[in-house]
């Protein structure tokens, strides 16, 4: 298995156990070279939530036009898999702390994940 797939099963397993019973007030902790990004994974899912439908809309659009214009000779640049989308998303660098109702994060950004509760309560 090469690493960018390892790397993102690490990442869906983490993803997904948040749905497990007793993880459920968890969040998912992204860490990247710019700060952390935190949030709570969106998939498939169908919501009353504007921002992830909006969001979920855009990015199936994108990864339509992506997968259209791709020739079989070049790498994909983009594709399903590449990304994950956060709602209630957090980024948090030095000061001051942005929050996001919606984030879309690639993966080759991440550096490591981790599970947990709101340690600042914010």
């Amino acid at each position: 298995m090469s690493l960018s797939l390892t790397k993102k099963a690490i990442l869906a397993g983490y993803a997904h156990s948040i749905s497990l019973k007793g993880f459920e007030t968890n969040r998912l902790f992204l860490v990247t070279a710019a700060g952390i990004i935190s949030g709570i994974p969106v998939f498939d899912e169908k919501t009353d939530n504007l921002n992830v439908t909006v969001a979920q809309t855009l990015n199936s659009a994108a990864l339509e036009a992506v997968s259209k214009a791709d020739s079989p000779d070049e790498e994909r640049s983009a594709g399903s898999g590449e990304f994950i989308l956060l709602r209630d998303a957090r980024f948090e660098a030095t000061t001051p702390v942005v929050n996001f109702p919606i984030l879309t994060v690639f993966y080759d950004q991440i550096i490591a994940v981790s599970l947990g509760t709101d340690p600042t309560n914010r």
